[in-house]
């Protein structure tokens, strides 16, 4: 059984000397639930807006949410407060599916023509090693200066951009560095 699922088994004595059962689980999904959304509950409170909305799962479908579920968790005690995680179950609910399957698309595409770029330049200069015929230094130092300027305004608003992003741009970078 997945270690997720374990804690909502609830396992008994049986019926039988030494046999053990389970109740049915009850799994509490407040996966999409956003910390907006939570009301505090103390003695003032005297109306509570809630909902429950009771659904049989599949064995497949209750193992997935309650990974989801651990790993969220496991994913916001070690990066503080949960902000982040909140933002991305917003996206995910918020946002149109083929809008974000369009963006993966794109971004993966972007990844491979940018390494496709890159090993084009590292080639190309690999070949003009001792012959730099209808080569501008000065193209190549104001392309150096352009990326290296690119890649601190990346840094700088880095909570706004990928690590994918910065590697990319910090690789032209040093590869800048080895040409001049």
């Amino acid at each position: 059984m997945n270690p997720t699922m374990q804690p909502h088994y609830l396992i008994v004595p049986g019926p039988s000397e030494g046999s053990l059962v389970y109740y049915p689980p009850v799994f509490p999904n407040d996966f999409w639930l956003l910390r907006e959304n939570m009301m505090p509950i103390n003695s003032t409170t005297t109306k509570l807006p809630l909902t429950i909305n009771y659904h049989a799962l599949s064995s497949m479908k209750f193992g997935i949410f309650s990974t989801m579920t651990a790993s969220m968790e496991q994913q916001a005690t070690t990066q503080g407060s949960g902000a982040e995680m909140d933002e991305v179950k917003r996206m995910l609910t918020e946002t149109s599916p083929w809008l974000l399957i369009t963006t993966a698309i794109v971004t993966l595409l972007h990844t491979i023509f940018e390494f496709l770029a890159f090993s084009s330049d590292v080639s190309h200069w690999r070949k003009k090693d001792k012959d730099l015929v209808g080569v501008s230094l000065n193209t190549i130092l104001t392309n150096c200066f352009v990326q290296l300027i690119i890649l601190l305004y990346l840094h700088d608003s880095s909570e706004e951009t990928s690590f994918m992003i910065l590697f990319g741009q910090g690789m032209y970078v040093i590869l800048c560095r080895l040409w001049v």
